[in-house]
């Protein structure tokens, strides 16, 4: 195994079975840049490949972020739906690109299924199509950038957006604008990122950094929409 890999042992909170799957060391993540839609790139292993599990007894798919208890409801209608059919695939080992983008689709399709919340959904929908975008797959890219649209904005209008959730509200609102203004919604992206700024000037709580990244980009895009 790449020696900047490991084998962690995690367990299924569907079917609790007990599996290991390979995860990135933390001194072998090397970050190098930074995309305006906060992708990131690395110069060595990239965690996102890993950020998935798949228990490759029932398919359920999940983040190491997941700790949502599932209710009885929700498992039975996961295997029905799913494990029933689930042709065991091991997603374990080592990764490519194309068996990261397999993972994420199926941690799409295990929340869609048991019902996790929007936001949560959006970003699985936008790691997608940052895989994409290593695979310089312009069409998927977007497509999934335009779902991950979709499911932030059902968050923003129904999800609690106070501090404390999965993500914090002024980032929400930035990559609305951000990810509207990348597929040419200008007018959506305008509206987006002025909410991002009011709820900077009202919120004492949001960190300086990106209270400053919000107002730079929203400077930087005003700038690309005059050329």
């Amino acid at each position: 195994m790449n020696p900047d890999l490991y084998l962690r042992t995690t367990t299924c909170p569907l079917c609790s079975n007990e599996f290991k799957t390979v995860k990135v060391k933390h001194d072998g993540i090397r970050l190098l840049r930074r995309d305006s839609d906060l992708c990131e790139y690395y110069k060595k292993e990239n965690p996102y490949f890993y950020e998935i599990n798949v228990c490759p007894k029932c398919g359920f798919s999940f983040s190491d972020t997941f700790k949502d208890g599932l209710t009885d409801k929700q498992k039975e209608k996961f295997i029905k739906t799913i494990s029933l059919h689930w042709k065991k695939t091991d997603y374990c080992g080592e990764r490519t690109i194309e068996e990261a983008i397999e993972a994420f689709k199926l941690a799409l399709l295990s929340g869609q299924t048991i019902g996790i919340k929007n936001s949560t959904l959006a970003g699985l929908c936008l790691r997608i199509s940052w895989l994409y975008r290593l695979l310089h797959n312009k069409e998927e890219e977007e497509r999934f950038m335009k779902s991950s649209i979709k499911a932030y904005e059902k968050a923003y209008e129904l999800e609690d957006t106070n501090r404390g959730g999965d993500i914090s509200p002024e980032i929400m609102l930035y990559l609305l604008g951000e990810l509207n203004f990348r597929i040419g919604n200008i007018s959506d992206s305008s509206k987006w990122f002025s909410y991002a700024i009011a709820k900077c000037n009202s919120d004492s709580l949001i960190n300086p950094q990106i209270d400053k990244m919000i107002r730079d980009r929203w400077i930087e895009i005003k700038d690309e929409i005059k050329e």
